[in-house]
């Protein structure tokens, strides 16, 4: 589905895109990850998404989170901004415990990025949020050339990644 629309320059392909991929994600939250660290690079950003990920689905759904369906845990889908000054991801996504994920995400974030924020959109998404949000996004992507560090929550994350 992402190639229909990935590499048009027509905004209105684009954002009728993003509106189909969101909704096919089924998206509750409109997340950005700040990191605060200077030098950070994309494989090092990576790893902290991926150790938040791992840490916010054992609080949520207990040890055993990885043997749930992935339907049941959380997923997003993140892309990242200013890769070379001040390295942030503005991400959408999914969670079948909205209230209990609003509870602890940002403490897990501040627990494993130090002076990083972790700023929660409303939990409602509606049309102009997409709206606003994918064109806030497109430059990132189609300016930046930024496709391929676009970043996918892993269906297994379960395996740890040294930081």
């Amino acid at each position: 589905m992402i190639d229909e629309f990935w590499y048009s320059t027509n905004k209105l392909e684009l954002m009728h895109g993003y509106k189909q991929l969101f909704h096919e994600h089924g998206a509750t939250h409109l997340v950005t990850f700040v990191f605060n660290i200077k030098g950070l690079s994309i494989t090092e950003a990576e790893k902290f998404l991926n150790k938040w990920h791992r840490k916010l689905d054992k609080k949520l759904f207990g040890h055993f989170y990885y043997k749930r369906q992935r339907h049941e845990r959380t997923s997003f889908i993140a892309i990242p901004e200013n890769k070379l000054t001040n390295l942030h991801y503005h991400a959408f996504l999914r969670t079948s415990q909205p209230r209990e994920f609003e509870v602890h995400a940002q403490a897990i974030w501040k627990e494993l990025v130090k002076g990083g924020n972790l700023h929660l959109g409303n939990p409602s998404i509606d049309e102009l949020q997409i709206a606003k949000w994918s064109n806030y996004v497109d430059c990132e992507l189609m300016c930046e050339n930024n496709m391929d560090l676009m970043f996918i929550s892993k269906a297994n994350p379960k395996r740890k990644e040294a930081l």
